[in-house]
């Protein structure tokens, strides 16, 4: 879908006050920021829905000029958007927040992210909304997941998909086997596998040896086969995955590795960038405004790599810097990526 100048033009004033306003993001605060009204910040709220579709041409087009036809990594991650006061934002519920250890009021959001293991830009986000809220139009994390990797495959040469436990359900391994589709995901230790012409759980049919510090076998989940490996991490414990092909032990946790790119994301969307400020009460804007999010995530993550700056959250406070007005020649070694800043 090809994005108009109009269209660019507003993602670049929110995204620039994403980038700009220090404290809260909210529409007041960034439109202070950046000398802009509410109204003209507020704009492209009212079409949330189309304004959804833009913004995700916008960052899958920044992203292929980036990566071309690489091969790459695409990873899910599920984080919550903590709302301690509201109590209107639809789709808000208690559930657990890990990055406080604790229960909150909130928002749920799946996160994909692509990666070629250098750069990482998260390119779509879809709300994961409890049951008793969304009744018979209810999905999963891993429907969530699924959806968004039909999506994304479609303009991207995906090689790998990564998750942690969540994802590794019969759903969605399902789903990806049937596309031939190779990915590494954690996988819980009691979950039924057969192995052998035994079945019984993961942990019983898969045991480390003495001194044994990584092993592999080939079974079945499902009635599909898949490649199961379990690792033992620093802490003494055991770590199981699964694979659709096989992979080397060593290489399971290096390409697992890769994993904590999105987990850098989300800090630095919520400590930085104001994922969790948006007051809007539609689910459609929360989304929108997480859009917003991860194109002045993306914007920052490239200008970190062409400038050679240490991490995102650095190359954040180094445009924070800039004056406004210099604030789109600050991004210009980079530009020719931008398609909402070109």
């Amino acid at each position: 879908m090809m994005v108009t100048e109009a269209a660019k033009e507003t993602i670049k004033k929110y995204t620039m006050g994403l980038l700009r306003t220090v404290g809260r993001k909210t529409c007041t605060n960034i439109s202070k920021a950046i000398g802009l009204s509410h109204d003209v910040l507020y704009y492209p709220f009212r079409d949330a829905t189309n304004e959804k579709t833009n913004l995700k041409s916008c960052l899958q087009g920044i992203a292929k000029k980036e990566f071309k036809d690489k091969p790459i990594t695409l990873v899910f991650d599920d984080s919550q958007i903590t709302k301690r006061h509201a109590r209107e934002i639809e789709g808000i519920d208690l559930s657990f927040d890990s990055s406080i250890g604790r229960a909150e009021i909130g928002l749920q959001m799946v996160t994909a992210l692509i990666t070629d293991g250098i750069v990482k830009m998260p390119v779509d986000v879809g709300s994961y909304i409890s049951k008793k809220l969304m009744g018979k139009h209810f999905k999963s994390k891993s429907e969530i997941a699924n959806q968004l990797t039909e999506q994304i495959s479609r303009n991207f040469n995906i090689d790998l998909v990564l998750g942690d436990g969540h994802y590794s359900t019969k759903y969605f391994l399902n789903e990806l086997s049937k596309k031939d589709q190779q990915f590494l995901m954690r996988m819980a230790n009691n979950r039924i596998v057969s192995v052998g012409g035994k079945t019984g759980k993961l942990r019983e049919l898969l045991r480390l040896k003495r001194n044994q510090h990584t092993a592999m076998i080939s079974g079945y989940f499902d009635g599909n086969k898949y490649f199961f490996y379990v690792i033992k991490l620093k802490d003494g414990s055991s770590a199981y995955f699964v694979s659709l092909k096989p992979l080397n032990s060593k290489k399971v946790i290096e390409l697992y590795c890769i994993r904590w790119s999105i987990e850098l994301y989300h800090r630095t969307a919520k400590q930085s960038l104001g994922w969790k400020d948006c007051q809007m009460r539609a689910i459609e804007r929360q989304e929108l405004h997480s859009l917003f999010v991860m194109h002045a995530y993306t914007i920052a993550e490239i200008v970190r790599f062409k400038k050679n700056l240490t991490n995102t959250e650095e190359t954040i406070r180094w445009l924070r810097e800039a004056k406004f007005n210099n604030l789109h020649a600050s991004i210009s070694p980079a530009r020719e990526n931008y398609l909402c800043f070109a």
